[in-house]
């Protein structure tokens, strides 16, 4: 049957994910035991991370600041945001984790906020687009304002990063984008319709873009 079908396929991506997150472990465990540095060094590049205040923007956050690299954590929620960067700082020893103040449903946020980086940091040579908001709701009870804001976080904000920061990396050669998606990008789920589409659209952005 149909559902069949669509459970099998969603057993089968998630068994791919776990092999791949296998896969890394493995690899890092080895070289940690080795007395290796990590597989990349990563202490030369600057990474913009969105949604670094609370969650998994923040993991990622607390992850990447003790391999010496320079961190943009960006965030409409200032209070959480700046405390972030500060316990990372303090944590590491350093100055390198900056917290802005963005609003990704705003594209004119964005721009400012990445000139304000350009001007004061430099090039950002890696992105990590993980901000994202779902309302939870049936289409019919998402108000249209709930719709288009999902979609100006989502999914329209990695546009406006892309462009305001491609340029430099293609111009220097050097550069990563990374697009934290969801599985609701690869199948629809109940009551997730303003949420399944704009991850649908973000995995979109990024397999065109490669």
């Amino acid at each position: 049957s149909k559902s069949f079908m669509l459970t099998r396929q969603v057993i089968f991506q998630y068994i791919i994910l776990i092999s791949i997150l296998l896969k890394h472990w493995f690899y890092n465990l080895i070289n940690l035991i080795k007395g290796g540095s990590p597989l990349k060094d990563l202490s030369s590049e600057i990474i913009l991370i969105t949604g670094a205040a609370n969650g998994l923007g923040r993991s990622i956050a607390q992850q990447l600041a003790h391999f010496g690299c320079t961190l943009i954590l960006w965030d409409v929620d200032e209070v959480n945001n700046v405390r972030v960067a500060q316990e990372l700082n303090q944590a590491t020893k350093s100055k390198h984790i900056h917290a802005m103040k963005c609003d990704l449903s705003s594209r004119e946020s964005i721009y400012e906020c990445a000139k304000k980086v350009q001007d004061t940091v430099g090039n950002v040579t890696m992105v990590i687009n993980n901000a994202g908001i779902v309302s939870g709701k049936s289409l019919i009870d998402c108000s249209d304002a709930s719709i288009q804001r999902t979609f100006d976080v989502n999914v329209l904000a990695h546009f406006w990063i892309l462009k305001a920061f491609l340029p430099s990396m293609l111009d220097n050669n050097h550069g990563h984008i990374v697009t934290v998606s969801s599985i609701a990008g690869c199948y629809g789920v109940s009551k997730l319709v303003d949420y399944c589409s704009s991850k649908f659209a973000a995995v979109g952005l990024h397999e065109a873009l490669t």
